[in-house]
């Protein structure tokens, strides 16, 4: 697919059941990358989905052992009620 995408623009569109990236290749010179990130089943697929999105996408933000960023979770609960269930 040819696209005016240069190596490491991004585009990110939310459709029904999940997120497309499209992205410029670093392999090929004017053409572009789609991956698809599919929610999956469940409560939190959406979130999941998302997460994948931003891990894969945007690694060289993420927190690792010896260097600080973006560290991101999915969680069971809101925060209210796991204040509530502390005793806050």
């Amino acid at each position: 697919m040819k696209s005016d995408l240069k190596n490491g623009e991004l585009i990110i569109k939310r459709v029904s059941n999940g997120w497309v990236v499209y992205s410029g290749s670093g392999y090929e010179a004017d053409h572009t990358r789609i991956t698809v990130y599919e929610e999956g089943e469940g409560e939190r697929g959406e979130h999941e989905a998302l997460v994948q999105l931003i891990q894969e996408n945007f690694i060289h933000l993420m927190q690792s052992k010896k260097r600080g960023g973006i560290k991101m979770e999915v969680r069971k609960k809101g925060w209210d009620i796991e204040y509530e269930e502390e005793g806050y």
